[in-house]
């Protein structure tokens, strides 16, 4: 009897641990986009390969809502990057914050930070609607040096 009990949790837990969840759905009805690009200073470049991370929020969910597929494979490559969301008019603030791998030309050095940013967004109709927006990825300097962070030793893009 036992057996049978432990069997059967094994054989539960394996289906709740391998049924893909539905990360990936969009906000309900016909989605708005806001059409990211990306760009660096002269003299940098992103990293293929890495491990690029986005997260995304709204200060008024009502009037900009992600859901949950915000940064889902997420690159600066390849633009624009497109942020699916429900939109209602209104106006509010959006906050995207990211993780970019980026090398020097000149020196080939590589580094990786986390940046953010707040911009407004205003949703004059119901109806979908496609904003374009750059990020300009400014490389900050480390307060010791001017040099940004650099990757731990030991790990490789």
């Amino acid at each position: 009897m036992l057996f049978a009990v432990l069997a059967t949790g094994a054989v539960a837990l394996f289906l709740i641990l391998t049924i893909p969840k539905d990360r990936g759905k969009t906000p309900e009805g016909e989605p708005s986009v806001i059409a990211l690009r990306f760009s660096l200073p002269e003299g940098y470049q992103f990293t293929t390969d890495s491990p690029y991370k986005l997260s995304c929020s709204s200060e008024d969910a009502s009037i900009v809502n992600f859901g949950r597929t915000c940064g889902k494979d997420f690159s600066p490559f390849n633009p624009p990057y497109k942020l699916l969301f429900r939109g209602s008019p209104g106006k509010t603030n959006v906050t995207l914050t990211g993780v970019f791998y980026y090398c020097h030309k000149e020196s080939g050095m590589c580094f990786y930070d986390t940046f953010k940013k707040t911009f407004p967004v205003e949703i004059r109709h119901k109806a979908p609607v496609t904003l374009p927006h750059s990020w300009n990825i400014r490389p900050r300097k480390s307060a010791d040096s001017e040099i940004p962070k650099t990757l731990p030793e030991g790990s490789w893009l």
